[in-house]
């Protein structure tokens, strides 16, 4: 009966010992593999490097704003909108509201928004260097919904 409880003694303490240990060689080898958590929603430019279609990028992610004041029919159109879908990105340096502005196009045509105003700046700025730009999130709890898009300016 000792035995027994030594062999679980020892089980138990093994158990103890080692959780910990896994824990944070998970952590330490998930490091280096995650990129940059999104923060949805948040209004600044977070950035990080990646390769895209065989050319090092960098990577800008931002909420595409004001769909809700776009026409009835742009709203519909952004309905059918898909992670990964190609939008396209006009500067609209006369607008009243802010210089920077840059508005957000569907391949069709159809004005969903434009860059949030605290990216639009980072955005405008670097727009010469653009490779891609998609839909990153489609947030369709939202009547119209909540998108966010990814912009992939080649690295200079």
């Amino acid at each position: 009966m000792t035995v027994i409880w030594i062999l679980l003694g020892a089980f138990l303490l093994g158990l103890i010992f080692s959780a910990p240990m896994k824990k944070q060689q998970t952590e330490e080898t998930t490091v280096e593999e995650k990129k940059p958590e999104r923060q949805y929603g948040v209004s600044v430019v977070e950035t990080w490097t990646e390769e895209v279609d065989g050319i090092e990028c960098e990577v800008a992610d931002f909420a595409v704003k004001g769909l809700y004041f776009r026409s009835k029919e742009d709203q519909k159109a952004a309905e059918t909108l898909q992670v990964g879908y190609k939008l396209i990105m006009e500067p609209e340096p006369n607008n009243p509201k802010d210089p920077n502005a840059v508005k957000v196009l569907m391949q069709d045509g159809h004005h969903i928004g434009y860059v949030d105003s605290k990216c639009a700046g980072y955005v405008k700025d670097n727009m010469y260097r653009l490779h891609k730009f998609v839909v990153s999130k489609v947030d369709d709890y939202a009547d119209p919904p909540f998108i966010y898009a990814e912009a992939f300016f080649k690295k200079e």
